[in-house]
């Protein structure tokens, strides 16, 4: 095992490095922006106003500085609002349902308003520590990750209850809805950041986890690839993985340690990347890397 250290103090611990398919040759960015970023950890892509929104926690993880942010930029990276919410504290997980956005800021979930940035409900969870990935289902449904407490929590019809809990979770950090299911993106089992072995990429069917991938990494962000496959990321390594349920996970992109959320977008075959330690967010063209093969 080696320790790694998150600079700016955002997080801590030990991982195993695990080996995994490898990219051909390093892609670059299509953009980058680093101004008026400070560690962005989540993005999602507004399809009503052809937007990026990312979540900034501009501090520590855990802090409730009332210092983060969810940004605006353009589909080229152009900074269009830096505060276009305001005074949050560390907000992480980014998801739609409907004309709402929700938002996970350390220990409650935030509700917006999608089209005006208007505030509409605060939802606290009780005995949460470290609110992660956000994921909605076509049902309304608003699910969130506890990392610390490996817990994920619903909350649909303004009631919230713990979804499905437990070691067998290995601490999901990142959520996506998958149909009737939810595909974790899993740090690895721990309460205090650091873990003995890697987390894997977990299909949560009828509240039952299934294994997708071999122990692999310290898992943070994950989302569709458009067809049947998914995008994930390691923190710990700074490596964007994408794998399917026949296929192991094989590397697109190896970047610096501290790799937070990612979204794509297929129609244009457009990674966004928020690099959370690096405070920098940047666009990948995934059209070689994710177009289907001819035969």
């Amino acid at each position: 095992m080696r320790r790694f250290v998150i600079i700016a103090g955002y997080l801590c611990g030990f991982i195993v490095s695990t080996a995994v398919c490898e990219a051909a040759e390093p892609l670059k960015p299509l953009w980058s922006v680093t101004k008026s970023v400070g560690a962005p950890s989540h993005v999602l892509y507004d399809p009503d106003s052809d937007a990026i929104l990312v979540s900034q926690i501009s501090g520590e993880g855990d802090k409730k500085d009332g210092d983060g942010v969810v940004s605006r930029l353009d589909l080229k990276g152009r900074m269009q609002q830096f505060d276009w919410i305001a005074e949050l504290d560390a907000p992480k997980g980014l998801a739609r349902a409907g004309k709402s956005l929700w938002i996970s800021d350390i220990d409650c979930l935030r509700q917006f308003d999608i089209a005006t940035a208007t505030f509409k409900r605060r939802v606290e969870v009780p005995g949460a520590k470290f609110l992660t990935g956000v994921a909605t289902d076509s049902r309304g449904a608003v699910y969130v990750a506890d990392m610390l407490t490996s817990t994920i929590h619903m909350y649909q019809d303004g009631k919230l209850t713990a979804y499905s809990s437990g070691d067998n979770l290995e601490s999901p950090a990142g959520l996506v809805a998958d149909k009737n299911r939810l595909i974790i993106a899993a740090w690895g089992l721990t309460t205090d950041y650091t873990t003995k072995v890697p987390g894997r990429f977990i299909a949560l069917e009828e509240r039952k986890p299934r294994s997708m991938s071999k122990p692999i990494g310290n898992l943070y962000g994950i989302v569709s690839d458009g067809a049947e496959g998914w995008i994930g990321t390691d923190f710990a390594t700074g490596r964007v993985l994408h794998f399917t349920e026949k296929s192991e996970p094989r590397e697109l992109l190896k970047l610096t340690a501290g790799v937070g959320g990612v979204e794509y977008i297929p129609a244009i075959r457009l990674l966004v990347v928020a690099e959370v330690t690096e405070n920098r967010i940047a666009a990948y063209d995934l059209t070689d890397e994710l177009s289907p093969k001819k035969k």
